[in-house]
């Protein structure tokens, strides 16, 4: 059975689809709250960040699980390997970001890890680099289920538009990673809702 066409996997995106809906909410409801000079909201921004830190490291686990079978696919299990690596590298610093962000840890703390632990790369400027790597993750997986006719064309090539789109971070340009969102629940729900998906793949026609 491949993890790609696994109901549990379904379920396990659509938590990652929702906790991101969550946690837009959370940052709308926020910023309402700042505007409107209302303290009682102001817990909502650390809640907030507290889920973009879930997210990243529910995400970096989503790369371990996908990753291709090394018994059935060796040369490419190698290859994707330094991605997921990578992605794991910028969940670290989504969540390091996040903690800081959401007074979890303080600034002095992030400085101490920086240079005491080789995290110097982790900078404010450059923290935006996360998501683009969790972009070019998200681009690859989705060409890898659509040469292997494993998700519905709709959805791969969703899924690789809102990877590149996310993949700009790298140059600045930041976007909120919603399309990754709208991603996670429609993939989410399409395995759940394939009956016979993983005993009987012949008989799905993925329109």
């Amino acid at each position: 059975m491949t993890l790609y066409q696994s109901k549990a996997v379904g379920r396990y995106i659509l938590t990652i689809g929702v906790l991101i809906a969550v946690s837009a909410v959370f940052l709308i409801i926020f910023f309402i709250g700042y505007w409107l000079e209302i303290p009682a909201l102001t817990p909502f921004g650390p809640a907030n960040d507290v889920l973009n830190a879930t997210v990243s490291i529910l995400g970096a686990v989503l790369a371990i699980i996908l990753l291709p079978s090394p018994r059935e696919k060796p040369l490419l299990f190698w290859i994707a390997l330094p991605v997921v690596a990578a992605v794991w590298v910028g969940a670290a610093m989504v969540t390091l970001d996040s903690m800081r962000m959401g007074g979890m840890i303080s600034n002095t703390a992030v400085a101490k890890l920086r240079i005491n632990y080789g995290l110097g790369f982790i900078t404010d400027s450059n923290i935006h680099i996360g998501d683009g790597l969790a972009g070019f993750w998200l681009v690859l997986v989705n060409l890898f289920a659509r040469l292997n006719d494993l998700w519905s064309r709709q959805l791969t090539l969703f899924g690789m538009a809102a990877g590149g789109l996310w993949v700009l971070n790298f140059f600045g340009i930041t976007n909120p990673g919603l399309l990754y969102m709208v991603w996670c629940i429609w993939l989410g729900k399409w395995l759940i809702q394939r009956e016979n998906l993983v005993d009987h793949p012949e008989d799905d026609r993925r329109k």
